[in-house]
């Protein structure tokens, strides 16, 4: 993300927050307890609901007008904060808050929420995992790396400081799991991102997500790029594009990467090409969410990501209602998941869920 990007959204949050005060003003004139915890009740449903909406509806208002609405919501979130430790103050201490004082801590829990959410998304940071297998003489360590979108939330210096550590790391191998790019990346970020990811020098396998060929981009005004254009400069830059299709990425480790959910030309599971039987299989799908086929995969461990672990709260919860898959490690009738928080996020350059990430893992044979 540019430097005028990260003014607009800043001067997107003061101009919310300073009309959402007008409006209280006006509207908002009691001290009573039960009165201040509903009005906070009902600011923190409204800021889930445009939450939701940013994050999990496809229409043309939520993805030209993500930047108010992500505004509004941490406005919402910051004034329910405050309503709630009013209420708190005027039970414990008998007393209210002045207007000023009620001015102020708004504009510290507005301010404080802000800075917090956007520099967590700029905040990505090594988790480690270790599984075992019986299906490899060796230990070997690799990274997954998926929900990057870069050119929309993520910057350049982070990606680069990310694959200088990775580097360090001496990995076996980069698998990338989708989204690297999506409808806000320009043309040049497009092939700005997979230069970087092809000059890391470690051999790179990849499997498209929902957002990589800019498949909803009319919601916006149109693409920046082909997706015959993205393709070519992926394998330009060496790496190595998986659609239903296994490679072995070691001589014990294959690579088995799916075609997205969203895509027509995604293969039915008992069409996909054989496999090898006698190594440890690693399956690779943008989106978790296909139960019955995770479990008919016959794969020793299935990574993905795309949900971004929720990204803006209280969503991770609100998902878990709905699809099991959201964050973590899963085991489920002999299959077993591991759904990444992402190393970016989708539109605004913000996120109040769970750290971004790129995920090292360490494959261990199962005698030493």
């Amino acid at each position: 993300m540019n430097t005028s990007l990260f003014v607009c959204w800043f001067l997107w949050t003061a101009a919310v927050w300073a009309a959402l005060q007008l409006i209280d003003g006006r509207i908002i004139k009691s001290e009573r307890p039960s009165v201040l915890l509903a009005v906070s009740a009902l600011r923190f449903l409204a800021a889930t609901a445009i939450a939701y909406l940013i994050m999990a509806v496809n229409n043309s208002f939520s993805w030209n007008c993500g930047y108010p609405l992500g505004a509004l919501y941490i406005a919402l979130m910051a004034a329910a904060a405050a309503d709630t430790l009013r209420c708190v103050i005027k039970i414990l201490f008998r007393s209210g808050m002045g207007k000023r004082s009620v001015f102020v801590l708004r504009c510290v829990l507005t301010a404080a929420l802000l800075a917090w959410g956007t520099l967590n998304m700029q905040n990505v940071s090594p988790v480690t995992h270790t599984y075992i297998s019986e299906k490899i003489g060796q230990e070997h360590i690799f990274v997954f790396i998926a929900d990057l979108h870069y050119g929309s939330v993520q910057t350049k210096e982070t990606v680069e400081d990310a694959l200088e550590d990775i580097r360090e790391l001496g990995v076996d191998f980069i698998v990338l799991g989708g989204d690297i790019t999506d409808e806000f990346t320009s043309y040049d970020e497009m092939v700005e991102i997979w230069r970087m990811l092809g000059e890391s020098g470690i051999p790179t396998y990849y499997v498209y997500g929902n957002h990589d060929r800019q498949e909803n981009a009319y919601l916006r005004g149109g693409a920046s790029f082909s997706p015959k254009e993205l393709e070519e400069t992926i394998l330009s830059a060496g790496i190595t594009v998986l659609r239903d299709e296994w490679v072995y990425a070691l001589e014990d480790v294959v690579l088995v990467g799916r075609e997205d959910v969203s895509s027509e030309e995604r293969l039915p599971l008992e069409e996909l090409p054989p496999r090898p039987e006698d190594a440890c299989v690693i399956w690779i799908d943008h989106t978790p969410y296909q139960e019955e086929e995770i479990a008919s995969s016959g794969a020793d461990l299935q990574l993905s990501g795309h949900s971004h672990a929720g990204q803006l709260f209280p969503l991770r919860t609100l998902y878990r209602l709905g699809v099991r898959y959201i964050w973590g490690d899963y085991d489920t009738r002999g299959a077993h998941v591991y759904v990444t928080s992402g190393f970016g996020g989708w539109y605004i350059p913000f996120r109040t869920e769970k750290t971004y990430c790129y995920d090292v893992i360490t494959l261990k044979p199962s005698q030493p």
